[in-house]
Formats: structure tokens, C-alpha cells, sequence
């Protein structure tokens, strides 16, 4: 059985290959080929535990357990983390196991890197949010597309620092004096309960919203959702 690190699925990482891979899934998904249902979830005060377990016989079988735990992100430690473990749908052997919380940022980015392609393919980007889902976005669109500026607001001056400083050592341009309202494309990542964004930018062509499964969760304004000439959302279930 493979055990994959973190180290491991970076190194490995391609982001088009994953791309490819993420489209093929959906197919399957609209061909019937998938089978994902409802998560077990296990809610704590603001803490928030699931299990999620999908089948193809395809490509396999995968289940995760994660955590959604926003306290973390004051100790330092991750806010979302994870484990996947990945069978042999013909035979049930275990043929993988998974750092997930690497493996779900760079899933999820993904997941808004395939949307951008699709839709708008982003040259100026802001990112509401500067935790761990921003950095592996930032790491996929950096691969993905030609990116001409990017800046960001935190709850914090010394994260957002952080956050660009990482930027700018991935090859990105910082361009501080970038409005979020300027930006043609907006990442919101964040755990937040109540929105954090609260308008559509003039120049706002797409905001990718990633939220978090807690019930509570919500990122965007009744007025962006409602502003919006297309909106999508990414949760699937069959």
C-alpha cells in the first residue's frame, strides 16, 4: 500500500494532469458512473467532523475523514485537516493512504482552478482570506494561468504578510495597491459565519467562494449573490 506525505503529493503534483482528472470525474458523475452519498457529520460547538465516502468503479473508491476546527487557525495549526484512504473498487484491497489535508487544498483548488478556466481565466486576483486554502490556490493558479497581480486582506497584518510574502516566493507580482473591487478575479477562503464580502466589484468578473460545510457558514452578501449573472454551486451529491 502507498503512503502518500505531503512532501510526496507536492513533488508529484501536476495541475494539469489534476485538471483532467477533476473533468473526467464530473463526467462520470452526469453518466451515473459515481456513487457519493450524504456525509456523516459529527457538529461540535463551532467544530465540525465528517466522513465522506465515494464509488466508481472507474476509478476507485475513496473515503475521507476531515475536520473543520476554525480555533486552529489561532494556535497555528491547520483549520482543516484530513485522511483519505483509497481501495480497489473490484477487490476492496486498500491501495493508498492519504495525507488529506494537503490533498484536499490541492482537490479544492483545483475545483475553482477548472471553474476559471472555463468561465474566465484570472489575471488580477485578491484573495479574502490567507490561510491554507489561499496558499494552495495561489500554488495551482501560479501553475495554471498567467497571472499578472495578486494582493490580499486577512484578519491580520502579519498573515496577510505572510500570505504575499509566499506569493511573491511562488514567482507571483504583489501589487499592494490592487483593490479588491478592481481585481478581476476575488478567492474568498475563509471559515467565516457571516459574509465577508459584501458587494460585486466593478471590475469583478468571478468570486470564488469556498466557504466550509458547517451550516453556518457563509462568505458572500445576499446583494453578491443577487448581482451575479451566473451562479454555480460545487456541491454534488448522487
Amino acid at each position: 500500500m502507498l503512503i502518500l506525505s505531503k512532501q510526496t503529493l507536492e513533488r508529484l503534483f501536476n495541475a494539469e494532469e489534476a485538471l483532467n482528472a477533476l473533468s473526467l470525474g464530473y463526467k462520470h458523475f452526469e453518466m451515473g458512473l459515481v456513487s457519493n452519498p450524504e456525509r456523516s457529520v459529527i457538529t461540535k460547538e463551532n467544530d465540525w467532523w465528517g466522513v465522506m465516502l465515494a464509488h466508481s468503479y472507474e476509478t476507485g473508491v475513496c473515503v475521507k475523514a476531515v475536520s473543520v476546527l476554525p480555533n486552529n487557525a489561532k494556535k497555528g495549526a491547520p483549520v482543516t485537516q484530513a485522511l483519505v484512504i483509497y481501495h480497489n473498487a473490484l477487490n476492496g484491497e486498500p491501495l493508498a493512504l492519504i495525507e488529506g489535508t494537503t490533498f484536499t487544498a490541492l482537490r479544492t483548488a483545483c475545483v475553482s482552478a477548472l471553474a476559471l478556466k472555463l468561465l474566465a481565466k484570472p489575471e488580477g486576483v485578491f484573495f479574502v482570506g490567507t490561510g491554507l486554502q489561499a496558499r494552495y490556490h495561489a500554488f495551482v493558479l501560479k501553475e495554471l494561468f498567467d497571472i499578472k497581480e495578486v494582493n490580499a486582506r486577512s484578519k491580520t497584518t502579519r498573515s496577510r504578510e505572510s500570505f504575499l510574502s509566499y506569493c511573491a516566493n511562488l514567482g507571483l507580482k504583489v501589487n499592494s495597491s490592487l483593490k479588491e473591487e478592481d481585481a478581476q478575479t476575488v478567492i474568498v477562503a475563509t471559515t467565516s459565519n457571516v459574509p465577508v464580502v459584501e458587494r460585486f466589484g466593478e471590475k469583478n468578473k468571478i468570486i470564488v467562494s469556498i466557504g466550509a460545510p458547517t451550516p453556518s457558514a457563509r462568505e458572500l452578501s445576499d446583494q453578491v449573490v443577487k448581482k451575479s449573472g451566473l451562479y454555480s454551486r460545487g456541491f454534488l451529491r448522487r
